[in-house]
This record gives C-alpha cells, structure tokens and sequence, in this order.
C-alpha cells in the first residue's frame, strides 16, 4: 500500500444512524491499527451513496506499516446490529 495515497469506498444504510460508533478499521502485522468513525469520513446514514475517503498518511500518521498490512479494510460498530439492519459497501479503491 506504500505505492497509494488514498483509499476509497462507496456505502450507504439508513440503519447506521441507529450504530453507536459506525467505523472504519485497517490494520498491520504489529498490532497498531488505525480507526476512523465513516461519518468524519464523508457517509450520512441517509439511505444514499456516499463517498468515503481515507487518506493513508493519516493511517501512517496513526503507526500503522503500509508494508505489512493484516486487516486491508474492515467495518467495526458497536452495540450490534439487530436482525433486518444493513449497510451496503461498493467500489473500494487505492490511488
């Protein structure tokens, strides 16, 4: 990942208004990782698409390796999800 600047992704829900701490997580091989809620990311719980941007000098920034990356891209919220809730996740990228 060392080659990129930014990574990307497309999401919406109307559900995640109701997700206490709707984030995003990449992490490395040492165990640091790098966290970001989606919201100061650019997604609104609105039920539209929205861009999410990640600059990946914030995520070096936060200690995180870019050459030994364990988890590339995954979604963390807390108090669960009930049963029917959903999120949708399309075109993720690097530039």
């Amino acid at each position: 990942m060392t080659n990129f600047e930014k990574m990307g992704v497309a999401i919406k829900s109307t559900d995640a208004a109701h997700w206490e701490d709707f984030r995003v997580i990449i992490s490395s091989n040492d165990g640091q990782s790098y966290e970001a809620p989606l919201a100061s990311l650019g997604f609104q719980p609105d039920g539209d698409w929205h861009r999410c941007h990640i600059d990946l000098n914030d995520v070096k920034k936060s200690g995180v390796d870019l050459t030994k990356i364990k988890t590339l891209f995954a979604i963390g919220w807390e108090a669960g999800v009930i049963s029917g809730q959903s999120y949708k996740l399309d075109d993720l990228y690097l530039e």
